[in-house]
Formats: structure tokens, C-alpha cells, sequence
């Protein structure tokens, strides 16, 4: 049976909190775009791993999501994410991760994440 599109969003989500891409990767297509909107845009699972890769350890993200929503091939995933940033100070944010699936895959991932200064 196919997972759900539910399912593989939360598979993401804690695919990133563990730092294992690999799995976030496996859920993607091959020609996957990840655009984080006013940073980056990634280009396929390659560029994906080795953008990660140079992500410093310790600075994984907690995620709390509020919302999943899926209407037929796409879905959107909001919530809160704590992490520290490479030189160790607290990073408190928001996001919103809209997704489109081809035959059970993430085809695209648009990420919108706004910092929560206190």
C-alpha cells in the first residue's frame, strides 16, 4: 500500500529533525525543485544533499506542526520550528511548506520561513 501524502509530509518533517536526508530524498522525485523562497532554490536530490551536507551539527530543527492540509496531489504543512543557528544563538521561526506529489513523490517544495524575533 502507498503511503499517504499525510503520512510522507510528517516522514519529512522528521526526516529534517533527525538530519537524515536520505529519507527526506527518498521521498522525492528525481528532478525535485525545493525553492526556499528568498534563499535558495535546489535543483534536483543532488543539489538537496549537498546543500545539507554543510549544515553544521547541533542545529537540526524541532518542528511543531499545526496544520497538515492535502487536497488531491498537493499539500501544505504549517507550524513552529526552534534550532540554533551555526554560531550557537537560539532561532525561533514559523513555516509553511507547500508540496506538489507526481506518482507519490514530491515533484515541488515551496518553503516559506519567517524568523519570530522576541
Amino acid at each position: 500500500m502507498m503511503e499517504s501524502i499525510r503520512d510522507i509530509v510528517k516522514s519529512i518533517n522528521k526526516a529534517f529533525e533527525t538530519n537524515e536526508m536520505d529519507k527526506f530524498v527518498g521521498h522525492c522525485a528525481d528532478d525535485v525543485v525545493w525553492n526556499m523562497i528568498g534563499h535558495v532554490l535546489l535543483n534536483g536530490k543532488q543539489a538537496i544533499l549537498d546543500f545539507m551536507k554543510d549544515a553544521p551539527a547541533g542545529c537540526e530543527p524541532i518542528l511543531h506542526e499545526d496544520v497538515i492540509v492535502v487536497d488531491g496531489n498537493n499539500a501544505a504543512c504549517t507550524g513552529s520550528m526552534e534550532m540554533k543557528n551555526p554560531d550557537g544563538s537560539p532561532y525561533k521561526g514559523r513555516f509553511c511548506d507547500v508540496y506538489k506529489f507526481v506518482n507519490g513523490k514530491v515533484q515541488t517544495m515551496d518553503s516559506y520561513i519567517i524568523e519570530i524575533k522576541e
